[in-house]
């Protein structure tokens, strides 16, 4: 009876060590899969990290280019009245001398206008 007791206590020994090792392999497995997660989390932020600074920096540049535009536009419009303006006195210069006597300057006009 003894030698029975004390196999059955082995073998109840020996269910339990193996279950406590079994929990032991799976605890060890849910940390590695908690680091895994942590680190995949990390990466996931960096990446975030890097798409909100290069949408930043898109943003930024476009902001500059649509800035360059507007002066470039400003710049067009300035050199297409000086054009009008060289074709305008261009266009005096070829009226006769009679003519140039009846209407007054548009040049001396302009500088009137600029002095009020």
């Amino acid at each position: 009876e003894r030698e029975l007791f004390v196999e059955a206590s082995e073998d109840v020994f020996r269910a339990a060590r193996g279950e406590a090792e079994a929990s032991v392999v799976q605890e060890f497995e849910a940390i590695r899969s908690l680091e895994e997660q942590t680190a995949a989390v990390a990466n996931a932020e960096k990446d975030l990290s890097a798409f909100a600074e290069a949408h930043d920096r898109a943003l930024r540049e476009q902001r500059e280019a649509e800035e360059e535009a507007e002066r470039l536009n400003r710049a067009l419009q300035v050199a297409e009245r000086n054009v009008q303006a060289s074709e305008a006195a261009s266009q005096s210069e070829l009226v006769s001398p009679q003519q140039q006597a009846e209407e007054p300057e548009e040049e001396e006009w302009v500088e009137q206008e600029d002095l009020v």
